[in-house]
Parts: C-alpha cells; structure tokens; sequence
C-alpha cells in the first residue's frame, strides 16, 4: 500500500519514495507533452554541470536527461534516495529504461523552467519548476523536487579519485584557535601514501532526495 503523500502548503503532494513519485508522475500522465524530442544539451549546458546550489543540481539533472547519461542522472541522486529505493546505477539504468520506453513524455523534465526554492531547513530544499506545454500554457506540470546537502571528502592520485566518504563538515574541518588556519582531517586508507596523493577535497553538495507529482492532471 502506497502512503498518504506529504504535502506542501499550497497542497502539493511530495512522495517521499522517489522512485514511487517518479511512477505517480509517469501514470498521473501530462496532457499537452507528447514524447516529442528534447533539444540536446549545448556545450555550456555540459559546463555548468555540478551541485553547488539546489538550482544547479536540478539543471544537471535536466542536462544528463536531454543528454541520455543515465550515469550523470545516478550522481545527481542523495545516498539517502538511493538507499531507501535499493538503487544502484545498474537498477537506476533498468528503471529508466522501461520508463522511458513506456513514458516518453518524462524525457519533458529536461524542459522544466525553475520557478522558486524554498529552504525546509539545514540542509534540506524544495525546489518548484513547470514543464511548459507545447501548446503555450495550457497542460503545463508542475514538478517539485526535495533536495539535500550531502557533505564530503575526497582523495585523488593523478586525477582519479582514489577513495571518498560522506562527512559533516563540522567534523572533517578544524578552525585553529587563533582563527587564521583551517585544517582538514580525512582518513587515509588502502595503503596510500602521502606522496601519491594529487589531490584533496573536502565540500557541499546538494542532491536529489525526492519527487513530487502533480496534484491533478490539468485540462
């Protein structure tokens, strides 16, 4: 049995399963959006991929679907969306693949204009986007999508990532006492060595930790 979605205070149902809003999305359909073709993404499109701000998690996530990455589409979700729906990049590529093939129209979501964020609280957003119709307004869906800041650290050896983890930044960073030095503290593991190290990052990045379906399918 499916549970009673989360609301909104404008009454908009946020699912707290993904992949399940995902399926309310694809089977509530979307009048006005026939599987038509989505432009491909333009070399800045490809540029400004990253998960800096909630705005920019969800452009690449409209970036990876015009572009066909199903493997881009996987980095764009939280640990916490995979861990909750069993999701690994293998069942996430199997998924989408029958979505796609039965829901053409969901490719839309790559056309989705941003429309506000609103902060829940530390860490966590809701973003607002509409997919606009084809027709000029009218069928237009709304989407919402919640969004989490996951904190990280990471090691590189020649460019490649050699090992990461998930971290609060509070407990991976340290502000000396005179105030003028950060330090970090990550683990060093699997026998590297200080010397192969190229690279060290410690950050914010915010993911994908939700969807949200359309309150009602519009005339």
């Amino acid at each position: 049995m499916l549970e009673e979605p989360v609301r909104d205070r404008s009454g908009f149902p946020l699912a707290r399963g993904g992949v399940r809003a995902l399926l309310v999305l694809a089977l509530a359909g979307a009048p006005g959006l026939p599987g038509c073709l989505v432009p491909a993404p333009q070399p800045d499109d490809w540029l400004a991929v990253g998960f800096r701000t909630p705005a920019q998690s969800f452009q690449t996530l409209q970036t990876a679907i015009a572009g066909k990455r199903p493997d881009l589409e996987y980095r764009c979700l939280s640990e916490g969306f995979k861990g909750r729906e069993g999701l690994t990049e293998l069942t996430w590529r199997e998924f989408r693949s029958v979505l796609l093939k039965e829901r053409p129209w969901i490719r839309q979501i790559a056309r989705a204009e941003i429309d506000r964020v609103e902060a829940l609280g530390p860490g966590r957003a809701r973003l607002f986007a509409t997919i606009p119709s084809p027709l000029g307004g009218l069928g237009s869906t709304p989407i919402a999508v919640d969004l989490v800041a996951e904190e990280f650290w990471e090691l590189r050896v020649e460019g490649e990532l050699a090992d990461d983890g998930f971290a609060p930044l509070a407990s991976t960073l340290r502000i000396a006492d005179h105030a003028q030095e950060i330090t970090a503290t990550v683990p060093l593991r699997g026998g590297l060595g200080l010397d192969a190290l190229t690279g060290i990052a410690v950050g914010r990045e915010w993911k994908i930790d939700g969807f949200g379906a359309p309150a009602a399918a519009r005339p």
